[in-house]
């Protein structure tokens, strides 16, 4: 007897039932991909969009010690009856200071560090007071096929294995034991406040406060300290992000952040280097 489209399965419900066994099989995730050594490999965890814009100031004593060099400079050529060819004010106050942005995503790492001085126009006598205002600027990048930055003024880069960008989380004792080792190099925890609307773990020493962001945890990034300094090269790989810094004693480089924004998606000019 012919059976309608549609009715065989209705008819023999127990081959019914084997069928939708064996297709819901089909649809079951594979299994996780084995590595070398007979492990389950560890999965890759994408980055959410990161965009983190911070400002770190050299402090003496209270002071930017640039900033304050050249206003006595200015000073000294006025009264000298010098020519003078000042500074804005708006670019004195960039003088002893340093723009952090970091950009971050599933597929690209950039870090650009901006940084500014003055210098004379040139070595002539007369030109010593003619001011130029300077801004230089290094970055390192990375993508799933090249990674680069600038050495010396120049752009140099070379291929990146795929995996370089993958990420790991940490686990919660991993976290617990970095707060451990804090605690028995002199750090103390002092609570968590908001910095650009994120939390972070507020830790103090002897002679610094810092603030680092709390929810890293998942992209491979922890609480443990990093103390930040003008001297230190563009990173596009974090291991913690430190989101202030506060000398206590007067005496350090200070951090503040201006914008922190989290999964909001970020346009390919924000991604591209810009020294390339």
């Amino acid at each position: 007897m012919n059976v309608p489209d549609g009715l065989a399965l209705t008819r023999c419900p127990i081959a019914a039932l084997l069928v939708a066994v064996a297709l819901s099989a089909c649809a079951v995730a594979e299994e996780p991909p084995i590595a070398e050594h007979g492990e389950p490999a560890a999965a890759r965890l994408d980055l959410p969009p990161l965009h983190l814009v911070r400002t770190i100031e050299q402090r003496v004593a209270g002071q930017n010690p640039m900033q304050e060099s050249y206003r006595q400079t200015e000073a000294r050529c006025r009264e000298a009856g010098w020519p003078v060819r000042p500074l804005t004010s708006a670019q004195m106050s960039k003088l002893g200071t340093q723009k952090l942005e970091l950009m971050l995503d599933a597929d690209h790492r950039l870090a650009r560090t901006t940084r500014w001085e003055w210098v004379p126009q040139d070595s002539v006598l007369e030109h010593l007071c003619l001011f130029r205002f300077v801004e230089n600027v290094d970055e390192a990048y990375m993508d799933r096929r090249i990674s680069g930055g600038t050495s010396d003024g120049m752009w140099q880069e070379g291929p990146t294995a795929p995996e370089d960008l993958d990420v790991i989380a940490i686990e919660d004792d991993r976290a617990s034991e970095s707060l451990r080792i804090a605690a028995q190099t002199g750090w103390t925890e002092a609570g968590v406040r908001k910095a650009a609307g994120q939390a972070c773990r507020v830790m103090k020493s002897a002679t610094v406060e810092v603030c680092m962001w709390t929810a890293g945890r998942a992209w491979g990034m922890d609480e443990l300290p990093v103390l930040m300094s003008q001297t230190m090269a563009a990173d596009p790989a974090p291991g913690g992000l430190t989101l202030e810094q506060v000398p206590l004693n007067g005496t350090g480089e200070r951090v503040s952040t201006e914008l922190f924004t989290v999964g909001k998606p970020l346009s390919s000019e924000l991604l591209r280097p810009t020294q390339r």
